[in-house]
C-alpha cells in the first residue's frame, strides 16, 4: 500500500542507501515513487509481460498497458532507472502479440529489457495446460528448465522453433536500435 511503502521509506531514508527495488505498475503512484527516490531508491525492476491487453488479462497479470505507461512516465519523472521484464510465447500469443510486445517495450524506452520464454514450470497453470494438451513431452528433465529456452514452450499459433526465432528478435530489436 502506498501509506506503508511511505512509512517503509522514511526509515530507510534515515540509512542513506542507495537501493533498488520490483513494482507493481497498477499501484504505483507519484507519491510513492517520490517518497521512494528521497529515501535513495536508484530504480525499479517491473514485469510488463506483454503488449497487449488481452494477454494481460488471460494470463490474469491484473495490470493494463496504459497503468505501464503511467507509471513508466511517473518513474522517468524522478530520473530512476527501470529494468522491464517481457514474456514471448505466452498461451495465447501470436505473431502479432509478440510483435506487439516488442514494439511495447520499445515504446516503455525501460533502461534494460528482459525478454523470457514463457516456460510451463511445475505447479502452474500452464503446465496443467501443457499437460491436458499433450504438449509436454514425457521425456522431458524438469530439473534444467530455464527462462531462455524455447524446447518446451509453444501457443496455439506458434512453435517452438518460430518462439525462439521472436526471443532473438525482441532482444535484437530493443538492443540494437538507433539511440540506445
Amino acid at each position: 500500500s502506498e501509506k506503508r511503502v511511505i512509512e517503509l521509506c522514511e526509515k530507510i531514508k534515515i540509512l542513506k542507501l542507495k537501493w533498488d527495488c520490483y513494482a507493481r505498475v497498477n499501484n504505483l503512484s507519484e507519491k510513492m515513487v517520490s517518497s521512494m527516490k528521497e529515501a535513495g531508491c536508484v530504480g525499479m525492476r517491473i514485469g510488463f509481460e506483454s503488449g497487449n491487453d488481452e494477454i494481460l488479462k488471460k494470463v490474469k497479470k491484473n495490470t493494463t498497458l496504459e497503468q505501464a505507461r503511467k507509471a513508466m512516465k511517473i518513474i522517468k519523472k524522478y530520473d530512476m532507472k527501470t529494468f522491464g521484464f517481457f514474456m514471448i510465447g505466452l498461451s495465447e500469443d501470436t505473431e502479432k502479440t509478440i510483435n506487439q510486445t516488442i514494439d511495447f517495450a520499445i515504446e516503455l524506452e525501460p533502461t534494460f529489457a528482459s525478454f523470457a520464454i514463457t516456460t510451463p514450470f511445475p505447479g502452474t497453470e500452464m503446465f496443467k495446460e501443457y499437460i491436458d494438451k499433450k504438449w509436454m513431452p514425457t521425456n522431458i528433465n524438469l530439473h534444467n528448465m530455464t527462462l531462455h529456452d524455447s524446447e518446451l514452450t509453444r501457443t496455439n499459433k506458434l512453435t517452438p522453433a518460430e518462439i525462439f526465432n521472436y526471443y532473438k528478435k525482441a532482444k535484437r530489436r530493443f538492443y540494437l536500435r538507433w539511440g540506445y
